[in-house]
């Protein structure tokens, strides 16, 4: 009579166990660390995503800064380059034209449009002359709705006083701030007088990054970036020419 299966033999789902179980961990610490690999490289992958963004984003802010700011303007007068690859120029503000009649001597009347209202002992003018020349002046006062002519919607008007040597009557002043455009530490920045150098983005530039001068009326703005750890191609050079027609 026999007693079914063999002798000695083992049923179904008994034995190995130990080593199944440790074939299975084995298994598992293997699937664990690609996937902790895995996880690794995605973050990595993401992170640069993020600082490429970040790249282009205060790229574009200096391209489109610079861009506003030296059409107006004419090489050579209104900006240039310094040799170490600052860009220093006349930000102009705004415009006003010039009322007929001089209420005070050194005050005139104007209809202002800008960006921002003028800051006097802080803003310069330009002024525009009946010789059709342009003039620096100092603005050293400014008044409010005193205009003595009827502002056109978009305009407001104003008295200002002028302190300079203007040949004949103003026809139209200019306002401007002189400062300069550079990347300092890292950050593209914009300084005027004594207040330093402020940052308009956040500090993702290389040393090597500046303007060039490529010549009259034409200069690059050369950014240069380091790479990124882990990942490849994440430094280089982006080169945007400049180019100001008189």
């Amino acid at each position: 009579m026999t007693t079914g299966g063999r002798p000695g033999g083992r049923q179904r789902g008994e034995g190995f166990t130990l080593v199944e179980l440790l074939v299975a961990l084995v298994l598992g610490v293997l699937l664990l660390g690609a996937a902790i690999q895995l996880f690794g490289s995605l973050s990595r992958a993401v992170e640069a995503g993020i600082v490429r963004s970040d790249r282009m984003d205060a790229l574009r802010t200096a391209w489109i800064t610079v861009e506003r700011e030296v059409r107006p303007g004419l090489p050579g007068r209104d900006w240039h380059l310094t040799p170490d690859g600052a860009l220093e120029l006349r930000g102009f503000r705004g415009i006003g034209r010039v009322c007929p009649g001089e209420p005070e001597p050194g005050v005139w009347g104007i209809l202002w449009t800008g960006d921002r209202l003028p800051v006097p002992g802080r803003d310069s003018l330009l002024v525009l002359a009946g010789d059709g020349g342009w003039y620096p002046a100092a603005l050293t006062g400014w008044w409010e709705g005193w205009a003595p002519c009827v502002p056109v919607p978009g305009e407001r008007d104003a008295r200002i006083r002028i302190e300079g040597t203007i040949p004949g009557r103003p026809v139209l002043v200019r306002l401007f701030e002189q400062g300069s455009y550079s990347f300092h530490n890292r950050a593209f920045r914009w300084e005027r007088g004594q207040g330093g150098r402020q940052p308009l983005t956040p500090e993702l530039f290389a040393g090597g990054s500046r303007f060039e001068l490529l010549g009259a009326g034409e200069f690059m703005l050369r950014a240069e970036f380091t790479a990124l750890p882990g990942v490849a191609g994440g430094g280089g050079v982006i080169a945007f020419p400049f180019r100001i027609d008189p």
